[in-house]
């Protein structure tokens, strides 16, 4: 099941829109579900979104793109998912992220799959709560990592991650691999400029054998991983 559905549309403007407590069990099929899906869609754009799960119950997916084009987020929020990813898209060209936050979430907190034309800018997975006060929804200092990786990269070409932030993550701060069947094709022409990769647990960042130009800028703080 999908909260909002964007399925062979066009021109699809969704703003200040919250999702809540999509049932859903699994990250991937049959039991990922989505709260917010672009399903063969072209020209969507999400901006200051919430995707969130606060009543306890089973969740997977906050926002997802599958086999669309032109698809972007800005200022998109994604936290408590249960199962899932905080953002996720496959078989996409030209997406955009910028200024979105993952966090609490099951699985990755953003994950792009075999597409092409992809940008994350300015973009938080995982990190921790107010350092000097507590309030009612957070401890002091709490973490706010994700199940996984903070950043997965899974046979996507042509990809940028521009000042982006994982913290706290419960694998690799950002994880770049080849893809397998039935779209076996490496992560091609990867560039990681700027940004931190700190605290998570796994590499800060992971890139597998066979993967191909990737540029990593020498500004990139990776420290405290394990």
């Amino acid at each position: 099941s999908t909260g909002i559905l964007s399925g062979s549309a066009r021109g699809v403007r969704i703003t200040r829109v919250t999702v809540k407590n999509v049932y859903g069990t699994q990250e991937v099929a049959p039991g990922e579900t989505f709260h917010f899906d672009a399903n063969g869609a072209v020209d969507v754009t999400y901006t200051d979104c919430t995707a969130d799960s606060d009543d306890g119950g089973s969740t997977a997916t906050g926002f997802s793109a599958n086999g669309s084009t032109s698809v972007s987020w800005n200022g998109c929020v994604a936290k408590n998912m249960g199962h899932g990813m905080g953002f996720t898209h496959a078989l996409c060209a030209i997406v955009s992220y910028v200024n979105c936050r993952a966090y609490l979430n099951g699985y990755n907190g953003f994950n792009t799959e075999v597409s092409y034309d992809v940008s994350y800018s300015g973009c938080q997975s995982g990190g921790k709560a107010q350092e000097y006060a507590s309030n009612p929804i957070y401890t002091t200092e709490q973490a706010l990592g994700n199940g996984q990786k903070g950043f997965m990269c899974y046979g996507s070409r042509n990809v940028r991650f521009i000042g982006v932030n994982a913290e706290g993550n419960g694998d690799a701060g950002l994880k770049i691999v080849s893809a397998t069947t039935p779209f076996a094709q490496a992560s091609d022409v990867i560039s990681i400029i700027g940004g931190q990769l700190t605290n998570n647990t796994g590499k800060g960042l992971y890139v597998d054998s066979g993967q191909t130009s990737v540029f990593i800028d020498p500004n990139l703080v990776v420290t405290g991983n394990t």
